[in-house]
């Protein structure tokens, strides 16, 4: 019964955050989706751009695109359908990685608790919902799967559609290859299948030939790594450690990696190859927020083999497991309480417009530009095209590493448009042909523990609080009048 229990609350939990947290990204997706309906082909290029819509960019989701669109056109409900069927999936895949370690009722409910907590923070409305989804479904293949040749053909199948779906994946691919790498120790550590082992390797790598864009998915993820500026300007691939800290993501991955380390070192060492997993997926979930979720499935199973052990432990045998079960899930409860206070929509469900702009799109759409281009905030680009499809944007989601060709990637000159010098700003206008600008007035707001630090501390102090160089610019400019403004968003044209 207490399975059950905790799946339902599971399902129930993340579904809740799918409907709470809209990707900007969300409308981009669509927008794809439809262009390929309507074109009947694959895209290439950044079509919706104003100004870069020449640049080759491969659409790493052409498939998720198109399947979102299609869904879109029965009705919005048919779209959060899909993730709730995610969110099933899911779901059980979490349970039952947690069953192979230990089928007892506390174990269940007290790793499931943690890591569910700790994932609906970033479990929304957004296709890297499917990296978490595939993370999970190869742990399940790896424990359930006896005979290898299975294991491999089931590998071979989540990666071809796998990254069909979402190119992304192509960073999971080092987990079933560690999964399955096998050590020998005699009077030094020695791989025992390495025939095997190059086996997967030549398989997985296939998968990207099995998609329309072929290699240039791997020219997509060097760019990825290559582009300093994205890797710092970008939410998510920013450090946990970045300000605002996410003090719920430092604190708590760190506790249960003391806790696993703790309890299984004495009891049940953990084998080479999970190490080795978790030193390099724990590395990038420290490197870049995006890959926190994916360490702690990772460590799902290990958490739970590890309060398991605790029953063994001389450290801990006096300590009732109810207790720690208790004590964790507040912990947990606390630290993602904390996290949610930034993170989400406060009211109005996924397509809520709360922190979009919906009213001055509709005032774009009645008062279309006569000449030039349009400047839009980099959060704001999808939904304008998913909104209003005929007005072009300067930047969205897409692909913002992506090289102009002078060495400069579009993010960098996006960025231009907020610098701190007058002249810069007036170059880059001139240069895109710039005749409209909309711009995000929302002021930032940070959970108490972020004020608290902005109180104490001057370092960032002046350069968060201050107002954007090219609003400031606007507002005093003789060239530039204000036409539109609400609560959230402002709206210049050329005089």
């Amino acid at each position: 019964m207490l399975p059950f229990c905790v799946f339902f609350l599971m399902v129930i939990g993340m579904t809740l955050s799918s409907f709470s947290w809209l990707d900007p990204d969300l409308g981009w997706h669509l927008y794809l989706g439809q262009k390929m309906v309507e074109t009947k082909s694959l895209i290439n290029h950044a079509v919706g751009y104003n100004y870069f819509v020449n640049l080759q960019i491969p659409d790493h989701e052409w498939l998720s695109n198109l399947i979102l669109f299609q869904l879109s056109r029965i009705s919005i409900t048919a779209v959060l359908a899909l993730f709730f069927v995610f969110s099933l999936i899911f779901s059980f895949l979490l349970l039952r990685i947690v069953q192979k370690a230990d089928s007892s009722k506390s174990t269940i409910l007290f790793s499931l608790s943690i890591v569910t907590l700790s994932l609906t923070i970033t479990y929304g409305l957004r296709l890297q919902v499917l990296l978490l989804l595939a993370v999970a479904l190869l742990i399940y293949v790896y424990l359930y799967v006896d005979e290898m040749r299975k294991r491999m053909f089931l590998y071979l199948i989540i990666f071809t559609l796998g990254i069909n779906l979402h190119g992304g994946l192509l960073t999971l691919m080092p987990i079933p290859i560690l999964l399955e790498l096998k050590f020998k120790k005699n009077k030094k550590w020695k791989i025992v299948n390495i025939r095997q082992l190059l086996l997967i390797v030549l398989l997985l790598a296939t998968t990207t030939l099995l998609t329309p864009y072929g290699l240039r998915y791997w020219q997509l993820i060097f760019n990825y790594s290559s582009s300093t500026t994205y890797l710092t300007n970008i939410a998510e691939w920013l450090p946990i450690y970045s300000f605002p800290f996410h003090i719920y993501n430092i604190i708590f991955p760190l506790s249960l990696v003391l806790f696993c380390l703790t309890i299984n070192n004495y009891w049940k060492k953990i084998p080479i190859n999970w190490v080795l997993i978790y030193i390099f997926y724990g590395f990038l979930g420290i490197r870049f927020m995006r890959y926190f979720p994916i360490f702690m499935i990772l460590i799902l199973f290990h958490l739970a083999l590890s309060f398991k052990n605790v029953q063994k432990n001389v450290l801990l045998n006096k300590t009732p497991r109810k207790i720690l079960v208790i004590f964790f899930t507040i912990l947990a409860a606390l630290f993602t309480i904390l996290s949610w206070s930034e993170n989400f929509q406060t009211a109005g469900g996924p397509f809520s417009d709360i922190t979009y702009p919906n009213k001055a799109s509709q005032f774009l759409t009645k008062n279309p530009i006569q000449s030039g281009n349009l400047f839009n905030p980099y959060e704001w680009g999808g939904y304008l095209l998913w909104k209003n499809p005929d007005q072009k944007v300067f930047v969205d989601g897409r692909g913002p590493q992506t090289l102009t060709g002078k060495g400069n990637s579009i993010l960098d000159e996006y960025l231009k448009f907020n610098s701190d010098s007058e002249s810069v700003i007036k170059a880059q206008l001139i240069k895109y042909d710039i005749s409209e600008i909309l711009l995000n007035t929302t002021p930032r707001k940070y959970d108490w523990i972020n004020e608290q630090l902005l109180r104490f501390t001057q370092t960032k102090k002046i350069s968060l609080q201050k107002k954007p160089a090219l609003g400031e610019y606007l507002k005093h400019s003789q060239d530039w009048q204000l036409v539109y403004k609400d609560n959230i968003s402002e709206i210049y044209r050329r005089k």
